[in-house]
């Protein structure tokens, strides 16, 4: 009787672990997560496929730029309002400059705070149902959020606030005037 006690035991023990990594392997797999990214904002100009920049704030302060020449992919992806993930796309056909420095604690502190007041805003998507020439677009990731809009439309809100904060704070000088 005692040995069967034992093998019920060794039995539950080796199901109860195959049931405990097979909850892990799920949990795992259903992380909606961009690495240990932050942010991450793609400014491009409407009219031209030079000059666009993409920023990335990861959560050790570490704030890196690029600037190059904006992919054939991104057009059709930003039409249809996909969700975007830059690990599975190329925003840039060439890359002209990169940079990455570490961002002051007061600039990634007003970056963070941005990135909590947008929580309760919603933005639709101005490129599915309108196109604009000579201005900025910007497609911005924060947390689970995506948010795809025109610069101009949004310069004194919650998303412009965010959006002056990383150009201001980028190692790359971006001008969206020209």
């Amino acid at each position: 009787m005692k040995k069967l006690s034992i093998k019920i035991n060794e039995t539950i023990l080796f199901v109860l672990s195959i049931f405990a990594c097979a909850m892990l392997t799920i949990c795992s797999c259903n992380k909606k997560t961009y690495d240990d990214k932050i942010c991450r904002c793609f400014i491009f100009p409407t009219s031209s496929i030079n000059n666009n920049y993409y920023i990335e704030i990861s959560n050790n302060g570490m704030i890196k730029t690029s600037l190059g020449i904006r992919s054939k992919t991104i057009l059709p992806m930003i039409f249809k309002d996909v969700k975007i993930n830059p690990n599975e796309i190329h925003l840039f056909r060439k890359i002209q400059l990169q940079k990455k420095e570490k961002l002051h604690t007061t600039d990634m502190n007003k970056i963070q705070n941005s990135i909590l007041n947008l929580k309760d805003i919603e933005c639709k998507n101005f490129f599915v149902q309108s196109w604009a020439n000579d201005a900025w677009g910007i497609i911005l990731l924060a947390g689970d959020k995506q948010y795809i809009f025109l610069y101009s439309e949004h310069r004194n809100d919650e998303l412009g606030t965010i959006i002056k904060a990383l150009v201001n704070s980028s190692p790359i000088q971006i001008d969206m005037n020209k």
